[in-house]
């Protein structure tokens, strides 16, 4: 093994696929995660397979090829986000690293209001990642925002005000309130948040309180 329990290193074959293998606790047992990344055909659009002992497909989601929607080996979708250290944005890298450490600090809030992290880790090619729960469709999607038109807009903005509430208790600001971070599960029409890499602490004084009250007014517009 490697440092940090990591076995191998990747293999780039003649395909040009690389393989990488990470070792972490997904759906709370001891498992092995392998990603394969074909070849991207662009620096936008990329077509992965996420591993959780037997291969299942990935998707990309989003523009900026950081995000992809993958599946669990119960059937179940996952998000899967990702970004090489090195890469040349690093406001992206940064957001990917805050993103892993809120929700470090949220475990109460996971699966209620926000996702749950499956897992999290680094592999060989220096790629932090991160594979959180699918709770729904975003409000900026015709599927979210069908059901949340379903449930009324007071329920809808009661249960969103709500969840961002339970973040605010925690000491949390969301940092990026809007449609599209919002997600409507439609098994159980709960309002979730979703995408917190732009989270900070909320401080104690009058400018805490007044970004907190901007954060759920903006939630009522």
């Amino acid at each position: 093994k490697t440092r940090g329990g990591r076995k191998g290193r990747g293999k780039t074959g003649q395909t040009g696929k690389s393989l990488v293998v990470l070792e972490g606790v997904a759906e709370r047992i001891a498992a092995t995660l392998t990603i394969e990344v074909p070849g991207a055909a662009g620096p936008r659009r990329r077509i992965m397979t996420l591993h959780y002992d037997r291969a299942k497909v990935v998707t990309a989601l989003g523009e900026n090829g950081l995000v992809f929607l993958g599946q669990r080996l119960n059937g179940l979708p996952c998000v899967v986000k990702m970004i090489s250290l090195e890469h040349p944005s690093k406001e992206y890298v940064k957001e990917l690293q805050t993103e892993v450490a809120v929700y470090a600090s949220l475990l109460p809030l996971q699966g209620q209001v926000i996702p749950r992290v499956l897992f999290t880790g680094a592999d060989q090619l220096d790629r932090l990642v991160l594979i959180l729960s699918d709770e729904g469709s975003t409000l900026r999607t015709h599927i979210g925002a069908s059901l949340a038109h379903s449930m009324g807009e007071v329920a809808f903005t009661a249960a969103a005000v709500g969840a961002l509430g339970q973040l605010h208790s925690t000491g949390w600001l969301h940092g990026d309130v809007a449609l599209r971070n919002l997600v409507v599960s439609p098994v159980t029409n709960r309002v979730k948040l979703i995408d917190l890499g732009r989270s900070s602490r909320m401080t104690a004084d009058a400018a805490g309180q007044t970004a907190r009250e901007a954060e759920i007014a903006s939630l009522r517009e």
